[in-house]
């Protein structure tokens, strides 16, 4: 998509500035390390978005979820856990921006269904990867977040989510040589693969398609 001046001055910077002021408010006890840390990553979600949607409902439903996922990101890295409010937080969002995001019913089962089916598909990968290997796999809270993501983006979209978020998490233990076995904090990866996919994954998807045909 390309940006033009007038764009970037109505949608772009007031975004920004939005998403450093959230991430501010909400770290409001944290570190300043954090503080300035959650600003820019919220900055950057929310400028994104905006160049990606406009300001628009679907916008700021959006600009949420990110806020959302950023959080249980940051409580994975401290507390290596995600609160379940987080995750009620997120179906709650879904269900008051139903009404906004056009035909109610279609959307609502294509959220529900992609909840199933995401959800539902860690969940057995997670139950028989822990079988063959003896470890955990992967945390409750982590696929709670995958099911959220196939909530908010449908079957399709909630898979390719799935997809980028492994891939992350792999770089990431690569990165940063993390053993099998080790514990791993997979919310933060979790949250850029819905990044990927809310800002571009239509286009990948698509282009995916289009590769194979």
């Amino acid at each position: 998509m390309v940006i033009g001046a007038q764009e970037i001055a109505t949608a772009i910077i007031p975004a920004f500035c939005i998403g450093t002021a959230a991430g501010v408010v909400i770290t409001k006890k944290c570190r300043l390390n954090r503080r300035c840390a959650t600003a820019i990553i919220y900055g950057i979600e929310y400028a994104f978005a905006a160049a990606r949607f406009g300001i628009t409902w679907h916008c700021v439903h959006i600009c949420i979820l990110f806020t959302l996922l950023s959080a249980a990101a940051f409580y994975d890295l401290d507390t290596m856990e995600i609160p379940d409010m987080i995750h009620v937080a997120a179906a709650c969002v879904f269900m008051v921006f139903l009404p906004l995001e056009g035909n109610v019913i279609s959307t609502f089962i294509r959220g529900m269904t992609g909840a199933l089916t995401v959800g539902g598909a860690i969940l057995l990968l997670s139950w028989c990867a822990e079988r063959v290997t003896g470890h955990e796999a992967l945390g409750g809270g982590d696929i709670k977040l995958f099911a959220v993501l196939g909530l908010h983006f449908g079957a399709i979209g909630g898979a390719f989510a799935v997809i980028v978020s492994c891939l992350a998490g792999l770089f990431i233990c690569g990165l940063m040589r993390i053993g099998k076995g080790t514990p791993f904090p997979f919310a933060p990866s979790i949250a850029f693969g819905a990044f990927v996919t809310a800002i571009a994954g239509e286009e990948l998807i698509n282009l995916y398609i289009r590769a194979f045909r």
